[in-house]
Parts: structure tokens; sequence; C-alpha cells
């Protein structure tokens, strides 16, 4: 209802019977980690990162997302590194949450400075599979392209040289 109704959140908190709007925030916040406020800001304007969780101000990673029809292309703008790696994972999920055939993760080639940003990643392969959701890393730097390679998770991620490419490899793959 959040992500797709315009409904008042203190009405969506009535009929999801909480005892008032602060109790669902509260509970909201506790499990997905943002509150009702800030997921639908994160949902609607298509912003992978959103705000960062209180005790880590500063420490978000800088995405930016971009929609191509049922595809989420999401621009990593700066290193995943062990402060950041925590809100990279719960931001892409959170974006990923629509229902998108694929999501494209392109990282122009920033490398990642810990195994926690790798583990993040692995994660989030993972749940999207889980989604039945496609994803696909690209502009991996040698490094990360090696370190990922060596997971064995190639049937959960699909690693490709460009956005570009990932994009005409999706519109291939739909026929």
């Amino acid at each position: 209802m959040i992500a797709e109704d315009e409904l008042p959140l203190g009405v969506i908190a009535d009929r999801c019977r909480f005892s008032s709007k602060a109790h669902f925030g509260r509970w909201f916040k506790q499990i997905v980690g943002v509150t009702p406020r800030e997921y639908r800001s994160i949902i609607l304007s298509g912003c992978a990162a959103g705000p960062p969780r209180p005790g880590l101000a500063g420490k978000s990673v800088d995405l930016s997302a971009e929609r191509h029809g049922d595809v989420l292309a999401i621009a990593v703008r700066e290193q995943v590194n062990d402060s950041t790696a925590p809100d990279f994972e719960r931001g892409v999920l959170i974006a990923a949450r629509k229902g998108y055939r694929a999501l494209i993760l392109d990282f122009g080639e920033v490398a990642f400075t810990c195994n926690r940003a790798l583990q993040a990643i692995l994660l989030i392969a993972r749940e999207l599979h889980s989604q039945g959701t496609k994803l696909i890393l690209c502009s991996l730097s040698n490094r990360d392209l090696r370190r990922f390679n060596d997971t064995g998770f190639g049937e959960f991620i699909t690693i490709l040289e460009s956005r570009n490419q990932a994009l005409a490899y999706l519109d291939i793959s739909r026929l």
C-alpha cells in the first residue's frame, strides 16, 4: 500500500490494524530499516540508496537509479566499503521490490574495498533470484571481475562490460 497507493500513512496504519501511525512507523522501521515515509520516497523517486540509517550519517553510498521499462539500472558512483555496504545492500533491495524483470548494477569500474561489499552483492543476487529478477553487473574493475568469477554465483549473476551491453542483452533475451 505504501509503494502503490497514495493513501495517507495514518490510513495505511489503521488498515493494517496498528494502534497509531507512530506504532506502525516504529514496527516498519524495525523490520525494513527505514520509516514508511522514507520507504515511499525511495520507491516513488526511484532513488536506490535513500537516506542513511540513524548512526550512519554520511555513510550511505552514492547511487542513482534509472528505469528502462521493466528493467532498473542503478549506477554506483563511489566505492562500497565496510561502512557503506549495509546501506548499499538495503537500498538496492528496496529499489528492486517493485518487481522488475532485471536489475543492472553499473559500477563504472569503481572498485570494492572490502569483502563485505562482495557479500552484499551476493545477498542481493540470492534475493533477486528468489523473486525471479535477473541481476546483471557491469563495468566491473578487473580485480572485482576476478573476485566474482571465483564465487561460483554464475547462475545468479550475469556479468557484462557496460550498461548498454546489458540493455541489449536483455532485449535479445526477451525474444
